[in-house]
């Protein structure tokens, strides 16, 4: 590999932050890893082997670090959970029919391959997603409703999808790694009509262009800008910023997947569903996560009930209040955006699996 085994922690503590990936490589006495992405994600994995982090857009935040290192991960003593069992079983299942065993995808398009969101899902990033969603729920629905809700399920789903993906590659199961995909304006030399995937130089612009407006606008990290409900806005700023200076068009992300072939390669157990068919796995996880997005409302109602809440940013509130409505929206939004008895265009290849 490109990169040194060994990790220097010594200029590390908790809370340490690393603006970026090249910042982080700067404190560690690392070279950042150039040529192509796999370099730099196992180069990343390894540091968790010596110190635990966090990351809000682009920053690495350290929240321990290791006296010694850790060593590989014992599936024995992996924690199944509610959520990673369902996944591991069904990405298998799914990237096993794939061509040489690979698979290319968003990560919106994976929540659908496993069943975590319907159809519906796509409309919360709708300019009209307000007119589009309450069309067809038949009533009024506001936009802080759908927002809230988008930034719940987000923060959530994210979590889990990528912590069952670095759980399995540990394991030897799959490799991943996430890509990502310039695109330009009709008349700019790109390959592939007008997209190309970054190369490590053009992701560390994409990073700072995305620090910099970060910083510009007063926000530390994404995550309050989505409270603002300014994500849109914040994107089609970086995106104009990166156009007017290098005929960008935007970017987006993929995540790339292997199925491995490992003699050691180590599997969760999953007996209590691994009897059940493909479908009945997906249907049964998609009930779950409801469940627990409902629970975490449930929650947080009879925490705050009537009370307004919020958090503060340039010296300004940005709170809402947990009532009854906003209680009922939430849940109507979980069934009409998750639920699998809404359109669901991999329904046929699951109950095609199950034959």
């Amino acid at each position: 590999m490109g990169f040194k085994d060994v990790v220097d922690v010594s200029k590390l503590q908790k809370g340490t932050t690393a603006k970026n990936y090249k910042d982080m490589c700067n404190l560690l006495g690392c070279e950042p890893c150039k040529g192509n992405g796999n370099d730099r994600e196992y180069q990343i994995k390894n540091w968790q082997r010596y110190f635990n982090f966090k990351k809000e857009g682009y920053k690495f935040i350290v929240t321990e670090v290791y006296d010694t290192p850790l060593p590989q991960l014992d599936a024995r003593r992996t924690k199944e959970g509610k959520y990673n069992k369902y996944i591991e079983l069904l990405l298998l299942r799914y990237v096993s029919v794939c061509e040489d065993n690979m698979l290319e995808i968003t990560k919106r398009g994976l929540y659908k391959v496993l069943g975590m969101v319907n159809e519906n899902y796509d409309k919360v990033t709708y300019d009209n997603c307000v007119e589009a969603i309450q069309d067809d729920m038949g009533h009024k629905i506001s936009k802080f409703n759908i927002n809230h809700f988008h930034q719940r399920v987000e923060n959530k789903f994210s979590k889990i999808l990528y912590n069952t993906l670095d759980s399995m590659e540990k394991r030897k199961l799959i490799h991943y790694r996430k890509k990502i995909i310039i695109t330009a304006d009709d008349g700019y030399d790109l390959e592939n009509g007008g997209s190309i995937t970054a190369l490590p130089y053009q992701e560390g612009i994409i990073e700072d262009m995305f620090q910099k407006v970060l910083d510009e606008w007063g926000y530390n990290n994404i995550a309050q800008v989505n409270l603002r409900y300014k994500t849109k806005e914040f994107y089609d700023e970086v995106n104009k910023r990166l156009n007017d200076e290098y005929e960008w068009k935007g970017f987006y992300t993929h995540i790339l997947i292997s199925v491995l072939d490992c003699e050691d390669a180590q599997h969760l157990s999953a007996e209590d569903i691994r009897g059940l068919s493909p479908s009945m796995q997906r249907e049964q996880f998609n009930k779950l996560l409801i469940e627990d997005i409902n629970g975490q409302v449930d929650s947080k109602y009879e925490k705050y009930q009537g009370e307004t809440v919020g958090d503060i940013c340039n010296g300004k509130v940005k709170g809402f209040r947990y009532d009854e409505s906003y209680l009922e929206a939430q849940k109507e939004l979980a069934d009409y955006l998750l639920s699998l008895k809404y359109e669901d265009k991999y329904k046929s290849f699951w109950l095609s699996v199950d034959k």
